[in-house]
């Protein structure tokens, strides 16, 4: 499952890479996340890590605001272009290829805080993915993430806004990558993940509780919520985003 997930997202990585582009561009995305991140991680200096960086939009603004950094990806593709662009950026951040679930080269109470941005729903195996996190984490470090309630059944009850959404990104992302699609059978590992499948906040709340964290909290991602926002244009029917923070 893990090699097809992997392999889907490196034939994405050119198109999110070129949203990534007009996200740090936009200076009103840019100060919401790096004011996010400043609040949710704390004072300097602390080791960060970003599980799933992608393009590496997450730590690049982790690393402007003083963290020491380190992403890493399963997705080759993904990984080269956040090197490319932490070099652009003039970011020192560590990286590697690692699975986001097992994480086998990170040694345990390392870091302050692990973030990560959308990669939790697309997990093989979240509950395990999370009591890895917390093994990384130093004696009152935290997990910090952003996800949605990226149901499947739910999303397919907003046909119109789906339809809306990708007419809208059509037009605004005329000169994106074109993206090689996915086979039938990679379409169909996303189906089999666990947490499409899930109420969500609900079913993260129970999942950080069983996997040991001391303290949970579950706060709505009032930015991407928020008509203002365009990804509330683009993504909304998907379902509400949220942002889970957990103390080791």
């Amino acid at each position: 499952m893990l090699e097809k997930i992997e392999r889907s997202w490196d034939k994405s990585s050119e198109g999110y890479d070129y949203l990534i582009q007009k996200q740090l561009s936009s200076y009103k995305t840019v100060t919401y996340w790096s004011r996010m991140l400043e609040v949710l991680i704390g004072k300097k200096p602390k080791r960060v890590l970003e599980i799933g960086c992608g393009p590496g939009f997450m730590s690049i603004i982790a690393s402007r605001l003083g963290y020491d950094v380190k992403a890493v990806d399963g997705s080759e593709g993904m990984l080269e272009i956040a090197k490319s662009n932490f070099e652009k950026n003039n970011c020192k951040v560590e990286t590697q290829l690692e699975d986001a679930v097992c994480l086998p080269d990170e040694e345990e109470e390392t870091y302050d805080a692990i973030i990560s941005r959308d990669v939790v729903w697309n997990l093989y195996d979240p509950e395990k993915a999370l009591k890895r996190w917390k093994e990384l984490l130093k004696p009152g470090g935290k997990v910090i993430y952003f996800d949605g309630d990226y149901r499947y059944a739910y999303n397919n009850k907003r046909p119109v806004w789906k339809w809306f959404s990708k007419s809208l990104g059509k037009i605004l992302d005329r000169n994106t990558p074109q993206r090689e699609e996915n086979t039938e059978e990679e379409n169909n590992v996303f189906l089999q993940l666990r947490l499409i499948r899930k109420a969500r906040p609900a079913e993260d709340r129970d999942m950080l509780i069983k996997t040991g964290f001391k303290k949970i909290r579950i706060l709505s991602d009032k930015f991407r919520n928020s008509p203002v926002s365009r990804d509330w244009w683009t993504y909304g029917y998907q379902g509400k985003k949220f942002i889970a923070v957990a103390w080791k």
